[in-house]
């Protein structure tokens, strides 16, 4: 039985792109974060975990390809999330290594950040990805640093073919806000989506802007 998949503001759109067989990998890299918000279980962020090293990140992508090797002409896509990955110093050199030596594989490559590394790290980040995700967590993000952040890597990224997309979790206490930003980031032509806060264990807690 085939299920009908309904587009509304909470599962929106995004982006319409040809079919392409890929093996998928969302790749949880680390746990450390340097954001503490009231939603996001222990199991995913903490302040004291170690990050990988170049070598162990190396080490584990290539067992990935090893133990897809079978599969003719395979190519990946691949997602990247923490924690917040831009925290590893080793992130940029990895994600340049998968860029050069993968990029005929790697047929999708995107990473979700918080927008807190510089701009020059964005810059040089949205070389290798095919789309970068920013998150607005209310609690923790510093609202103007990170639109001016978002509109410089915004048109930046553009002209090299990398898309910029903001998830706005869907906060109760900042629902005002989140209308005001949504209708700003419509105004830039910025993708973005009003992301649902799930009550783990239990369901998704959605509150209408």
């Amino acid at each position: 039985m085939t299920k009908e998949l309904l587009v509304s503001d909470s599962n929106p759109i995004v982006k319409l792109k040809s079919f392409v067989d890929a093996f998928v990998i969302h790749w949880f890299i680390g746990k450390r974060c340097n954001f503490d918000c009231s939603y996001c279980p222990s199991m995913w962020h903490d302040k004291t975990s170690k990050d990988l090293s170049y070598d162990t990140l190396i080490k584990a992508w290539e067992r990935i390809v090893i133990a897809t090797q079978h599969k003719k002409d395979i190519k990946y896509n691949l997602s990247i999330l923490g924690g917040e990955p831009t925290l590893n110093k080793d992130f940029l050199p990895f994600m340049r290594r998968l860029h050069t030596e993968y990029k005929d594989k790697i047929i999708e490559l995107g990473v979700i950040t918080n927008g807190t590394a510089k701009i020059e790290y964005y810059k040089e980040l949205a070389k290798y990805c095919t789309w970068i995700t920013f998150t607005i967590h209310s609690e923790f993000t510093n609202e103007k640093k990170f639109v001016n952040t978002l509109l410089e890597i915004k048109k930046y990224a553009d002209q090299i073919g990398c898309m910029i997309h903001v998830n706005l979790m869907n906060e109760q206490q900042n629902l005002p806000k989140n209308k005001k930003l949504i209708e700003f980031l419509n105004t830039k032509n910025i993708s973005n989506y009003l992301h649902p806060i799930w009550n783990f264990g239990e369901k998704k807690i959605e509150y209408p802007l």
